[in-house]
Order: structure tokens, then C-alpha cells, then sequence
């Protein structure tokens, strides 16, 4: 899957706010698994989330500055690791993001 399909389906996910905190507007695509890393987190979907503010303000920030918290949280994931195994706290909620762009919540 390219780029823009990516974008396109993770936008329509996301519904206009934030995936990590619910807030409206000023979204930014962040990888979880970063692409400049060995076996680099690139164009997927579970890899892949809208989060308000640039990579030094709002959650964007929040998650570059703290990857440690991040990681627990989901939103910033280790070489190797696979986003699409590791849950994500999407609004609150535990979930799995999915390679067809659905949230999946933990039980």
C-alpha cells in the first residue's frame, strides 16, 4: 500500500480528531515504529495514527518527547516490534489497529 492510500484510510479512522486524546483538529500522520529505524515503520495502517499538534506540540510532541511513555501507551514502537501487535490507548481505550483501518478494542 502506498503513501497517500495509507493516509487516506488512516484520515477516515481518525474522524477529524486526534487518536490518542479526541481533540479536534490540527492533525498530524505519526508512525509509531519510526521510518529512519532499522526494519523502518513505514507506510502501514496499523503503523500509522492522526494526532493533534507537529512533533514538538500537542499529543504529536507529547508522544517525540516522551517515547518511553510513549511506548506504553502504544504510540511509539521499538524496531522490532510490529505496530500491528501492539495496542495503542486510542481515546482512552486499549485497541489494535487493524491493516483495513478498524479500531479493534481490548476486552
Amino acid at each position: 500500500m502506498n503513501e497517500r492510500q495509507v493516509r487516506s484510510i488512516v484520515q477516515e479512522r481518525a474522524e477529524g480528531c486526534c487518536e490518542r486524546c479526541g481533540q479536534w483538529g490540527g492533525l498530524t500522520l505519526h508512525h509509531r515504529r519510526k521510518k529512519s529505524q532499522s526494519k523502518g515503520g513505514g507506510w502501514s495502517i496499523p503503523n500509522c495514527v492522526m494526532v493533534h499538534g507537529s512533533g514538538t506540540t500537542g499529543c504529536h510532541g507529547w508522544i517525540e518527547s516522551n517515547p518511553d511513555a510513549a511506548e506504553i501507551e502504544g504510540f511509539h514502537c521499538r524496531p522490532w516490534q510490529d505496530p500491528a501487535a501492539i495496542p495503542v490507548l486510542y481515546r482512552g481505550s486499549m485497541a489494535f489497529l487493524t491493516d483495513d483501518g478498524r479500531v479493534e478494542y481490548v476486552d
